[in-house]
């Protein structure tokens, strides 16, 4: 039974065991955190401890030396050692100062591999998303290849052409109008830009006698009365012609 539940909640497991670690390994630099602040305190109190007896001595007139060769001397005549209090709470402030270092070096090895397990999770991740990627293109590329876009593009250039060929033929004149000479044409556009030029020179021949003769009130209301008739009659043949 654990072996199947191993099976369909391994990979979830897998996955949470990078972040279950970090969590774990961050505990246990909180503690030793609180336990580096327990070992300061500890060495302050003793270093505290044997400058008060270090001092209670100078004020008796007792200097180190002396002390010493009092502690040798009695030693080697009863073969007991007397300890003197500031001596063992240097003794005990060093020993607290090993156990400090010691309880660093473990903190700083555990954030190294915090560290380290934080970047193989997101390289991990990372490859994961890539890999993810790589088989979406590669899904996307076995409906696609070269020349299935060849084929595409060919017919897309192939209805573009012919689409440009129906313009062309949709835009040709009609009836009578293609079948005329462009020379003829010319020509005749030659012959009238001639009179035009020629009539022309013969006004600019001829000495105005008089001023024309302004127009009446009469005179200008026919005149807008004919061309508002032109532009009825205009109207009315581009509506049939739109029928």
């Amino acid at each position: 039974m654990s072996a199947w539940l191993d099976w369909f909640g391994g990979s979830k497991r897998r996955k949470d065991a990078p972040k279950e670690a970090i969590v774990q390994l961050r505990e246990q630099i909180s503690l030793l955190e609180k336990r580096e602040n327990h070992l300061r305190r500890q060495i302050d109190t003793q270093l505290d401890i044997a400058k008060a007896n270090a001092h209670n001595k100078d004020k008796k007139g007792i200097s180190f030396e002396i002390c010493a060769l009092f502690l040798f001397l009695n030693f080697m005549r009863n073969g007991v050692f007397i300890a003197i209090v500031a001596l063992q709470a240097l003794k005990r402030k060093k020993a607290y100062e090993s156990d400090l270092q010691k309880t660093s070096d473990t903190k700083d090895a555990i954030e190294t591999q915090v560290t380290a397990i934080e970047t193989a999770n997101i390289n991990y991740e990372t490859m994961l998303a890539m890999k993810k990627g790589s088989s979406a293109m590669k899904s996307i590329h076995g409906r696609l290849n070269v020349d299935k876009v060849d084929a595409t593009m060919d017919e897309i250039h192939e209805q573009m052409a012919l689409g440009d060929q129906i313009a062309d033929v949709i835009s040709r004149p009609l009836g009578g109008i293609a079948e005329l000479d462009e020379e003829d044409l010319l020509q005749e556009l030659k012959e009238l830009e001639q009179e035009e030029l020629d009539e022309k020179m013969l006004q600019v021949g001829k000495t105005p006698t008089a001023l024309p003769k302004a127009p009446t009130t009469a005179e200008r209301k026919k005149k807008v009365q004919e061309e508002d008739e032109e532009e009825a009659e205009l109207r009315a043949l581009q509506a049939e012609m739109a029928m």
